[in-house]
């Protein structure tokens, strides 16, 4: 059964609105999209904070994506959406991002105005905030999920925060720290991974 935005308290626009990405949506948003612009969001940063069981990882090893924690800003890209694609887009975004219903969708503040994003669901327990580096490297460096490797997914977000003159040295110095551990061991059990 196709989700809507209603299921979840919201309103599927009837006009034309903005999709945040700050995450894979950045490089594969996926859906029909009028123009793509750089964008900031307020009130969020992004973390690599939401274990990923489906795309990046599995659920004997879990991967680890990125999610908006809150505090702070945070610069991505944001899609135009027409209103006749509307809800072609919304039950395509609701289908790749609540999959594992650890994420929520929600209109977040931006220099553009609301746009439609996906936070953290209350209570989520994929939800792993103030992992140390050292953790999420750990889990970075095996994790293999449908969309490939976790470490895949931390290279592609190095990418796009370059593109948009964002500083990377953070995500670079977990990306050395991921490789280094994946050099210098063979894949650990599940059991051993965050």
């Amino acid at each position: 059964m196709t989700q809507r935005l209603e299921d979840f308290g919201l309103k599927t626009p009837h006009q034309t609105f903005w999709v945040f990405g700050y995450g894979s949506l950045m490089w594969n948003p996926g859906f029909s999209y009028h123009q793509a612009r750089p964008v900031r969001a307020y009130g969020y940063h992004r973390a690599f904070a939401m274990r990923s069981i489906r795309h990046r990882g599995t659920s004997s090893r879990p991967g680890l994506v990125l999610a908006l924690c809150p505090g702070g800003s945070c610069k991505g890209h944001a899609f135009e959406v027409l209103p006749h694609e509307a809800e072609r887009a919304c039950a395509y975004l609701l289908d790749r991002e609540i999959g594992t219903y650890a994420y929520r969708p929600a209109f977040v503040s931006t220099d553009l105005g609301p746009a439609l994003t996906f936070l953290p669901q209350k209570g989520a327990a994929q939800f792993v905030p103030g992992l140390s580096v050292e953790e999420q490297a750990r889990t970075i460096a095996f994790a293999e999920g449908g969309m490939g490797p976790n470490l895949d997914y931390l290279t592609k977000t190095i990418v796009q925060m370059r593109h948009l003159g964002l500083p990377t040295h953070g995500f670079e110095a977990l990306e050395r720290m991921a490789l280094d551990i994946r050099g210098r061991h063979d894949s650990p059990s599940p059991a051993s991974c965050v």
